[in-house]
């Protein structure tokens, strides 16, 4: 079946369009930066100093939108030595519930989701998924070549399959879809 050209054309003025609208402010990525540093301060002082977060997901591949949930992996020393089995990354997602239970009631363990997560929703966003996924942000620097790369096909392409998986209801660990 030909594709037809001139609706082909709009489609894709519209991907950039919203693309342009979606771009995170300065003041976007200050709240980001200052949640992480927040985070990553309250796991050490709960769970050792050997404890670190990483950002990975949307942010480090270069497809932040300013809806954007914020992706971490946390580590705990030995966990980047080898990956963590599912039931200890569940201990220590429950352990990190815990630590933030108080400032962020609201989070659930996500432990049937194929890479276990502690899905956390603040008053305010950014909302931020944890998980003990070493391989996430590997991944997320691969992606963020391919983004560096060739900018105008990968980043339009990668919004709109993200919106397209939003809007029809495949997003998301929680329902074991595309994030």
């Amino acid at each position: 079946m030909p594709v037809d050209l001139c609706n082909a054309q709009a489609a894709g003025e519209a991907i950039l369009e919203v693309l342009v609208q979606s771009q995170p402010q300065d003041n976007d990525l200050l709240s980001r930066a200052q949640l992480r540093e927040k985070l990553n301060q309250q796991l050490q002082s709960a769970l050792g100093s050997a404890t670190d977060l990483f950002i990975f997901g949307s942010e480090v591949a270069g497809i932040l939108r300013r809806d954007s949930d914020m992706d971490l992996c946390v580590t705990t020393g030995h966990s980047l030595e080898g990956s963590l089995s599912r039931k200890h990354q569940q201990e220590v997602l429950t352990d990190i519930s815990k630590v933030l239970k108080r400032d962020y009631p609201h989070s659930i363990l996500i432990s049937h989701a194929r890479i276990p997560i502690l899905k956390v929703e603040g008053r305010t966003p950014p909302h931020f998924d944890i998980c003990c996924n070493w391989p996430g942000v590997r991944n997320s620097h691969f992606l963020r070549h391919y983004v560096e790369n060739y900018p105008t096909k990968i980043q339009p392409l990668a919004t709109a399959v993200v919106l397209l998986a939003k809007n029809n209801g495949i997003h998301g660990a929680k329902h074991q879809g595309l994030k």
